[in-house]
């Protein structure tokens, strides 16, 4: 993501500016591909966040045991939280 004052990739201050451009961003997004639940968490652990909140259709493929132990061993090595939302 290419922020609103120029910051490239990493986390954004949520000022208006960035909320607005944000939204932008979000609603010019096309859906492709398929679901790389391992690849998405593998990402967000790396932002070193203090929790993240995974939301996901619980469509296939499904983590196999060593990637969720890498994961977990992640989250864990940072302090993360991960919250997992299905819908």
């Amino acid at each position: 993501y290419y922020g609103a004052l120029g910051n490239t990739g990493g986390l954004i201050f949520a000022n208006d500016i960035e909320r607005e451009a944000a939204a932008r961003y979000v609603q010019g997004i096309e859906p492709i591909g398929g679901t790389e639940h391992y690849r998405a968490l593998l990402l967000a652990i790396d932002l070193d966040p203090d929790v993240v909140f995974f939301l996901t259709d619980g469509a296939h493929p499904r983590l196999t045991s060593r990637q969720l132990e890498k994961v977990v061993a992640l989250a864990e090595s940072n302090q993360t939280t991960i919250h997992a939302i299905q819908f």
